[in-house]
């Protein structure tokens, strides 16, 4: 339970009105989607809060061990400036998975997938103190995603089939029809796909083969889910921009972009037809 001293000059109207949606189960104002989503896009990583979570804050490290940036710079990096970064690992060697499997997987989804699973973990454990999150995570999944679907025309095929993905995965899953009448908040929707994309394998209950499978499509859909949706709704990255977080952070301010391969980027410039 949260409170806020409401003579103290600090406590602002919005979060005021936190205090007056606290009660409710779910949230499909647009307005209200637009306005959430932008303020947990402008928290730092630092106000999640990582290091209370009882590990020492393996995201970040990944990416600014990934990217060779300064690990206290990119701590200080907005979730949008996050997200920018994520975008971007396919076209740096560190992200790309080495196995056999790699060139027959998608080559934009596999070298994501690590920080957009740690991202989910680290949002759902900021739940318990962020306000904003906590909202976040009541906003219905359905309406969200047809939202940033109408937001962003240009990627709205690729949106809209992410979504689909997922109504067939829990239809398969969970044998519930997760279609877009159905009230499923992204709260649900992550702990859901966070159960099977994290489980363990069990000898003798499945095939190798189908629990490969299971976790590979959970994996994709979260990814999908910030990579497609949200980035191009909400973050809307560019090379410029992604250039500006990496000499913001980096050792060297004068560090040449050219270690990047950008072709399998996620990027605005990506054609609607090149479909992961």
């Amino acid at each position: 339970m949260y409170f806020f001293n409401r003579k103290e000059p600090k406590v602002s109207k919005a979060l005021d009105d936190l205090l007056e949606r606290a009660g409710r189960t779910r949230i499909v104002s647009v307005e209200e989607m637009d306005q959430i989503t932008d303020k947990i896009l402008d928290l730092s990583y630092a106000e999640l809060k990582p290091f209370e979570a009882g590990y020492q804050s393996a995201l970040c490290s990944h990416i600014s061990g990934g990217f060779d940036l300064d690990v206290n710079k990119v701590r200080n990096c907005t979730l949008r400036e996050l997200i920018t970064l994520i975008s971007y690992e396919p076209g740096v060697n560190f992200f790309r998975y080495k196995g056999a499997d790699y060139l027959q997987m998608e080559r934009r989804f596999l070298p994501c997938a690590y920080s957009c699973v740690g991202l989910v973990q680290e949002l759902q454990q900021a739940k318990a103190t962020n306000p904003w999150i906590q909202q976040f995570m009541l906003i219905d999944f359905s309406e969200y995603v047809d939202h940033m679907a109408h937001m962003e025309k240009s990627e709205a095929k690729q949106i809209i089939d992410s979504f689909y993905v997922y109504k067939d995965f829990m239809m398969k899953h969970y044998s519930v029809d997760a279609g877009l009448g159905d009230y499923r908040v992204i709260q649900t929707v992550m702990q859901n796909l966070m159960s099977k994309a994290r489980r363990n394998w069990l000898c003798g209950c499945e095939s190798i083969v189908e629990y490969k499978k299971t976790v590979e499509d959970a994996t994709r859909i979260i990814t999908e889910f910030f990579m497609i949706s949200m980035r191009a709704a909400y973050v809307k990255n560019d090379r410029a921009a992604f250039a500006e977080i990496i000499k913001k952070c980096s050792f060297r301010p004068d560090r040449d972009m050219n270690f990047v391969d950008y072709k399998d980027c996620y990027e605005k410039s990506v054609p609607v037809g090149c479909h992961m």
